[in-house]
C-alpha cells in the first residue's frame, strides 16, 4: 500500500512537470553539455512568473527537460545517463525531488545544489561527485549510496538521515540541524 501511495505521488509528480514543461513554446536547441541557469535562458519566463506567484522556485526550461527525463523512471533515467555520461545535468533548487524514492539513481555528476531532498529516498544511490552543497537531507535514506567525492557544503541533515556506513556527513561539510 505504501509503495503503491508512493509510485501514485512519485507520477502526480511527473505529470505536473510534463504540464509545466509544456505550457512553454522553447525552442529547440542544440543538446548542452552544462545546463544553463534560467537567468540565461529567458524561454523559462512563463514558468518561473508562475512559480513566483505561488512562492516555489520554477525549474529552467532545461531543468524541465531533465526533470521530465527522470520522472520517466529510476530506470530510464539510469540508461540515459549511462549513454550522455559528457551531460552534467543541472537539478539544482526547488522542491521537485523530495519525499520521492530514487533508490539507485545514477546522480553521478549532477549538480543538486540547494535541492530539496527531504525525506527522499537514495538507498544505493550513486552519488560520485555530485554537488549537493546547500541540499536539504533531513530526513533522507542514503543507506548504502555511493559519495565518493560528493560535495556536502552547507548541506543541512538531521539525525534521522541515513547515511552509508562509516560516513561523515559533517567532516563531508554537511551541517546538522534540529
Amino acid at each position: 500500500m505504501k509503495k503503491t501511495i508512493k509510485i501514485i505521488l512519485f507520477h502526480i509528480t511527473a505529470v505536473a512537470l510534463l504540464v509545466t514543461a509544456c505550457g512553454q513554446a522553447a525552442p529547440a536547441q542544440p543538446s548542452t553539455p552544462v545546463m544553463t541557469s534560467s537567468a540565461a535562458n529567458p524561454t523559462s519566463a512563463p514558468v518561473e512568473a508562475a512559480a513566483q506567484a505561488n512562492g516555489t522556485a520554477a525549474p529552467s526550461s532545461n531543468r524541465n527537460k531533465y526533470l521530465v527525463r527522470l520522472m520517466k523512471g529510476v530506470k530510464s533515467w539510469n540508461a540515459w545517463r549511462r549513454d550522455n555520461k559528457d551531460i552534467i545535468p543541472d537539478l539544482s533548487g526547488g522542491d521537485w525531488l523530495q519525499k520521492l524514492d530514487l533508490s539507485r539513481v545514477n546522480f553521478s555528476r549532477v549538480l543538486l545544489v540547494g535541492t530539496n531532498l527531504h525525506s527522499t529516498t537514495l538507498i544505493k544511490a550513486d552519488l560520485r561527485f555530485a554537488d549537493l552543497s546547500n541540499a536539504d537531507l533531513t530526513n533522507a535514506d542514503l543507506t548504502s549510496a555511493n559519495m565518493l567525492k560528493t560535495k556536502l557544503a552547507g548541506a543541512k541533515y538531521n539525525s534521522a538521515t541515513k547515511w552509508p556506513a562509516g560516513f561523515d556527513p559533517a567532516a563531508a561539510g554537511a551541517t546538522l540541524v534540529p
